[in-house]
C-alpha cells in the first residue's frame, strides 16, 4: 500500500511538491527554535544582571 501511494505521487510529481513543503516548514521552525534560544540567553543574561547587582548593594 505504502508503495502504491508513493508511486501515485511520484507519478503526478507530488513527491517533490511536498519535500518543498517540508524543507520550507523545516526551515520555519529551525529559525523559530533559534529566536526562542536566543530570547531565553537574552532573559537568562537580564535575571544574572539583576543578580549581581542585588548582591552589591547589600
Amino acid at each position: 500500500m505504502k508503495a502504491k501511494v508513493i508511486f501515485l505521487l511520484h507519478l503526478f510529481g507530488l513527491d517533490v511538491l511536498l519535500l518543498g513543503l517540508i524543507e520550507k516548514l523545516l526551515l520555519g521552525l529551525s529559525k523559530r527554535v533559534a529566536a526562542w534560544k536566543d530570547a531565553a540567553i537574552s532573559s537568562l543574561n537580564r535575571c544574572k544582571t539583576a543578580t549581581d547587582d542585588s548582591e552589591n548593594c547589600v
